[in-house]
């Protein structure tokens, strides 16, 4: 404040009052500006709050936003999986056209809100309205074997079920779309001129070769009657456990025939002895078996795995070849692929009913088979276009050791030749009962042809029904190009199976005589109906030359309805760029 004095020495009152009254109007500037400061700092933070929250809420949404289209692409990625996988079991169940080229097919998520849509085409593309089944094929080596190759293009678009929520906030919805070009590799089920899906046993009595790849999922016994000769010329022949140069039902048995197998990468055929022993029993067996046979022959050691058979569809009425037949014959009686009894339409004889005497089944009964005419077949015009028959019996069930025979079949005859005339396919000849074949087959104009069958048994050409006596069933060469998928009745205790070489059964005195098959050997199954334990000489049979070859093209040209196995190899993917980048 400032003083002042009047002339008396006291002070000016006057003038105290009006600093007074300037020190507070100065204080009242000073107030207003602070007032003011702090309105606009206010209005400052509030606008950087304000900022803030939408920030903090754009952030939210965009993350929320990326959530949406990484859920888009991941269920793409499953479905992608799902559609490669109803690929690959249309393949493997001969129903790739099923699935239409270029449609789309909707897959929905067990939440009920979340799917995708696929489709797929022939890879390169080249016309999208080409049925898969004539996408371009191509054949490749793997593992040893050569598989038929097919690419395919699958293309999953997937959008987010919560797209709807956000529509007016981001304008591209939050969707994938991926693509994959995959190779389809089919494996035949006959890849393999022998596979055992349990142990293996060949002791013939008779000369025999074999060639091919050969593989067991068990133990493999291997040996010849004395003086005769089992030649392998095979490119492998493999067990998951042991190889064995004696008998499986007895052990101390060492046939004293010889077994020849072929050492890979030479001419030369080392013989399997039995002195020194050379199998599984000798502690150097690894190392023995790879410089003699320099891998032809390998076991567990050698790191044999087991190998998961090709699934074999049911065989029995009702399943899938019944289902798929283009022709079926049962209790003698022809149906067309339309379900229509054609049986008056046939020329006569074309299906029959016969019966002759099967010793191994039963030696007081015959057997009763129909009989399936195959040249009569042939002019019939109704030969199934889809190459696959299907017949039984109603009346087939296991007649061994019983009073009255029941194991009865189904029997081909006059099949040298496959199909009419100009006809290109092949044949899959499928039943749940004994399948006996007469004479050649599939002898003229070669095609592909499957036999799948309860058991396997051949009948020379020179076969005669009428004939009981077994001094008058005398056998003549016969050929026969075919690949089996048979069942067998198993070694048991002292009880041997017949082995591979009776595989296929024999009714006749074969001595001196061959049986030429050209084909392949498959058995997964015990025979159900057919039970009858082997049995050699008397009435049963005697051995012939067994000259059996592997037939490659049944792997590259399978037959009808051939069961595979399918791989799925992903050869390249890519997601499309505008649906891949995130804000």
């Amino acid at each position: 404040m400032r003083q002042a004095q009047n002339e008396k020495g006291g002070f000016d009152i006057s003038a105290i009052r009006a600093d007074d009254r300037t020190v507070r109007a100065a204080n009242g500037r000073r107030g207003g500006f602070v007032l003011i400061s702090v309105v606009l700092l206010g209005a400052v933070l509030e606008s950087f709050a304000a900022v803030s929250l939408i920030q903090q809420i754009q952030e939210t949404r965009m993350q929320r936003y990326n959530q949406m289209k990484i859920a888009s692409y991941h269920s793409s990625q499953g479905v992608m999986e799902r559609a490669l996988f109803n690929l690959a079991d249309r393949i493997a169940n001969f129903n790739l056209d099923s699935i239409a080229p270029n449609q789309e097919y909707q897959i929905t998520y067990g939440d009920g809100r979340t799917s995708a849509f696929y489709r797929i085409i022939c890879a390169p593309p080249t016309n999208p309205s080409t049925l898969l089944s004539q996408c371009p094929t191509y054949l490749i080596a793997e593992d040893g074997f050569q598989k038929v190759a097919q690419d395919f293009e699958v293309i999953v678009r997937s959008s987010h079920p919560d797209n709807s929520a956000f529509s007016s906030l981001f304008p591209v919805q939050a969707s994938s779309t991926v693509h994959q070009i995959a190779s389809l590799k089919q494996t035949s089920i006959f890849s393999y001129s022998v596979f055992y899906n349990s142990d293996l046993e060949a002791l013939p009595g008779a000369n025999m070769t074999m060639t091919g790849d050969i593989h067991a999922n068990g133990n493999i016994y291997l040996g010849a009657e004395s003086g005769k000769t089992l030649t392998l010329d095979v490119n492998s022949i493999h067990a998951t456990n042991d190889f064995s140069r004696a008998r499986k039902d007895d052990p101390n048995i060492l046939p004293a025939g010889t077994v020849n197998i072929k050492k890979s990468g030479t001419i030369n055929f080392p013989t399997m002895t039995t002195t020194p022993r050379l199998d599984s029993t000798n502690a150097s067996w690894a190392t023995l078996a790879t410089s003699t046979w320099n891998g032809t022959v390998e076991s567990a050691p050698h790191g044999v795995q087991y190998v998961q058979p090709v699934t074999i569809p049911s065989i029995q009425p009702g399943g899938f070849y019944d289902t798929h037949a283009g022709l079926r014959v049962v209790d003698g009686q022809v149906f067309n692929s339309s379900g229509t009894n054609i049986t008056g339409s046939l020329p006569a004889g074309t299906v029959s009913q016969v019966q002759f005497r099967n010793y191994r089944e039963n030696s007081n009964q015959n057997v009763i088979v129909t009989q399936i005419d195959i040249a009569k077949l042939n002019s019939s015009g109704y030969f199934p276009i889809n190459g696959l028959i299907y017949a039984t019996r109603t009346d087939a069930v296991p007649a061994a050791g019983q009073s009255s025979a029941t194991s009865h079949g189904i029997r081909l005859v006059n099949g040298s030749q496959i199909g009419p005339g100009g006809y290109a396919g092949g044949l899959a000849m499928v039943t749940n009962n004994p399948l006996y074949v007469q004479g050649d087959f599939n002898t003229i104009n070669k095609r592909s042809v499957g036999l799948i069958s309860d058991a396997m048994n051949i009948l020379s050409n020179n076969w005669n029904d009428s004939n009981t006596s077994f001094s008058n069933r005398n056998a003549t060469d016969t050929t026969i190009n075919a690949g089996f998928i048979s069942g067998t009745v198993p070694t048991t205790g002292s009880a041997y199976s017949g082995g591979l070489e009776n595989y296929p059964r024999f009714l006749e005195n074969w001595s001196g005589r061959n049986a030429n098959i050209n084909g392949a050997f498959i058995n997964l199954w015990n025979s159900q109906v057919a039970t009858g334990q082997w049995s050699y000489g008397g009435n049963n049979y005697t051995a012939p030359a067994r000259n059996w070859a592997y037939d490659s093209s049944l792997k590259t040209s399978p037959p009808p309805y051939g069961p595979v196995g399918v791989e799925i190899a992903t050869k390249t993917w890519w997601q499309e760029a505008s649906e891949s980048n995130y804000f």
